[in-house]
């Protein structure tokens, strides 16, 4: 892989004229290393290494610039998850709100069946009673069915007999 001397002082944010000045002074180990494409000088791996600062303050600002350029990218990852948790309290908001809604809706349905109860409740105490009174009414009507029985077995003249007497 092969850089221009452009990209290459871009990359090491030195200027060209130090670049060419270093070129100059190493001209033996760099032979076969820097080659010429339409005007522009290529420096391949080898060279690169060659030329880049190795200067301690230039080390110290590179891992600056590389600590610098992490940090941006954790505040826009930062700034993501922001808007993804306040979109997900907005949705759980609207959530609360709906389950609110619904335990209304429950309770409601939940005092109209405790009502409906209530009404089934004196509907079969009723329908109870109203048995009770038909046994007794039914029992009445087989006690006069049997009297009738009797009298007319008697032979005392069927019903007109009876209402004789």
């Amino acid at each position: 892989m092969s850089l221009s001397v452009k990209e290459f002082c871009g990359k090491y944010q030195i200027s060209q004229q130090a670049v060419y000045a270093k070129i100059k002074r190493k001209p033996a180990q760099l032979d076969g290393h820097i080659a010429k494409s339409g005007g522009i000088l290529l420096i391949d791996e080898y060279a690169e290494e060659a030329l880049r600062p190795h200067c301690t303050d230039f080390t110290i600002m590179e891992k600056a610039r590389n600590y610098k350029n992490q940090l941006e990218g954790k505040i826009a990852e930062c700034e993501n998850l922001k808007i993804s948790l306040a979109e997900k309290i907005f949705k759980n908001a609207e959530l609360q709100t709906q389950l609110d809604d619904a335990n209304v809706q429950i309770a409601d349905l939940q005092n109209r069946l405790a009502e409906q109860n209530l009404k089934n409740a004196d509907f079969e105490k009723s329908a109870a009673m109203l048995k009770s009174e038909i046994l007794k009414i039914s029992n009445k009507v087989d006690m006069v069915q049997n009297s009738v029985s009797e009298i007319t077995k008697k032979g005392s003249g069927g019903i007109a007999g009876f209402l004789k007497r």
